[in-house]
Formats: structure tokens, C-alpha cells, sequence
């Protein structure tokens, strides 16, 4: 059963589709981070009713490709507001966790002055297949996303990539736009590598994104730029696409260091 992770006794079975690029027996952040964004728009309620508009992710530990649980609590709950937090363990160990504020939606008239005219072209569909050159494994989070490059071509500190999920975060159920941006934009920092990748690791501890509209269709385009500094610390940062214009953005502290 192809998927992320697979519904096993109280919590959840990551599959090899969930590798990273580190060591094949850790998980890349963007399922995780997904699997945790479907958690908190669970326990929030309607999506006809409740937005999205921040979501950041801690990873405490290196996420293992095991069985995971997960618990959730709310921080807050407003009448217009609501901040929850989940939690993924492994073997009684917490490995990362995640808090979305949400918005009440309503319908406000703002301007279209308000928006970025900007796009992020060409569409994917134009763009022949790219896969990460830089994963151990055969199999991993690098053959779950199809991807395609606009623009430049992959390896330096500003590239865009479109990204759509090739299998689903549970099976079952189509991800939602929050998910299939979390589980992209976890990815900012492989898209646009702030060093060389053979001679560095730049591992993410967190993740932030926020957003302003839900994304409209499969694709997730991310145009992202990196930078390092000579301390040890970088920063992935990037806009988020659909084919309408951008609706999100998001940013990675980086911990730099020497093979």
C-alpha cells in the first residue's frame, strides 16, 4: 500500500517513502511535518470554517522510519483563533513537534492591490521530471514527489522547483493544502543548498511557514534561496506557488556543518 504512513494500532507506521537524504533510517521533515498538519486540521475542525495561516515544526530528534504515535493539545481557542500542538513519538521518546494557528475565515473585499502579481513560470506541466541527486537511498521522499525545475538548474543558493506528492500522506485520503505545502516546503533548503552538498550537511531543526490562501491544485511551487554563515548557522527562505500566484512562505534555520 503505497503512502507515507500507514494507520497501525494507536499511531502510525512510516513507510520508505518517508527516507531522507541523511542516513535511510531518518526520515526527510516534510512527511512528518504533514502527518502532523493533518493531526491539527482534525482537531480544528471544518476547513470551510477554519484557514491555516501559521505552522511550525521543531524536530527534537532525528524522525526514524518506525512506528510513530502522535497526541494533540490546544494552546488556544479564541473566537477567532485557534493555536493547537501535536506531538510524534518513537518508542516513548517525543522526536518533533509541530503548532498551527488558525484563522476563522470570512469573506473580506481586499483589493487587488493586496496581492502579488508575481508567478512562478513555467507551470509544471511544461517541464520534464528532476529527482534529488543527493539521497543514499533508491527509494525515499526524493522518487515520492515529482519534480520539476522552471528555471535554473539544481545546485546553487537560488533555484525554484515545482513538487506534487506521488502517494498520499495516509491512504485513503487526498492531502490538503496545508499538507502538500508543509510537505514541500520542508524541501526549501534541498531545492536551493546554501553549500556544496558533498562537503557540507545542513540539517533543518524547525520549519515555519505561513500562509494567506489555501493553495489550489496538486502542485507546490517553491522558488527558494539559501544563505550560510561562517558560524555554523544558514537559513533556507521561499515563496510559495500554486498556478494562480503565491500563497505562502516559508523559512528553515540550517545547522551547518563539515562532512
Amino acid at each position: 500500500m503505497d503512502a507515507f504512513f500507514i494507520p497501525h494500532g494507536q499511531g502510525f507506521a512510516a513507510q520508505v517513502h518517508t527516507r531522507g537524504p541523511w542516513s535511510n533510517a531518518h526520515q526527510h521533515g516534510g512527511p512528518p511535518a504533514a502527518l502532523l498538519a493533518r493531526a491539527l486540521e482534525l482537531e480544528a475542525g471544518p476547513r470551510t470554517d477554519w484557514q491555516p495561516v501559521r505552522f511550525l515544526m521543531e524536530f527534537l530528534k532525528p524522525v526514524p522510519v518506525a512506528q510513530l504515535e502522535l497526541r494533540t493539545s490546544v494552546v488556544r481557542s479564541t473566537r477567532r483563533v485557534r493555536t493547537l500542538r501535536g506531538v510524534l513519538s518513537s518508542s516513548g521518546v517525543d522526536v518533533c513537534q509541530a503548532e498551527c494557528v488558525f484563522q476563522v475565515r470570512a469573506q473580506v473585499p481586499t483589493p487587488d492591490s493586496a496581492r502579488s502579481p508575481q508567478r512562478l513560470a513555467p507551470l509544471p506541466d511544461a517541464l520534464p521530471p528532476y529527482t534529488f541527486p543527493f539521497f543514499q537511498a533508491e527509494v525515499g521522499y526524493h522518487t515520492a514527489m515529482d519534480l520539476r525545475l522552471p528555471r535554473e538548474a539544481w545546485g546553487g543558493r537560488t533555484c525554484a522547483a515545482w513538487m506534487r506528492a506521488k502517494v498520499p500522506v495516509v491512504p485513503g485520503e487526498t492531502p490538503s493544502p496545508l499538507q502538500r505545502v508543509v510537505l514541500a516546503c520542508d524541501a526549501s533548503s534541498g531545492v536551493a543548498p546554501p553549500v556544496d552538498i558533498s562537503k557540507f550537511t545542513f540539517l533543518n531543526p524547525e520549519l515555519v511557514v505561513h500562509l494567506w490562501r489555501d493553495l489550489e491544485g496538486e502542485w507546490v511551487g517553491v522558488d527558494a534561496f539559501s544563505e550560510a554563515g561562517a558560524t555554523g548557522a544558514g537559513v533556507a527562505r521561499s515563496t510559495v506557488y500554486d498556478a494562480k500566484g503565491s500563497c505562502a512562505a516559508s523559512a528553515q534555520a540550517l545547522l551547518v556543518e563539515v562532512r
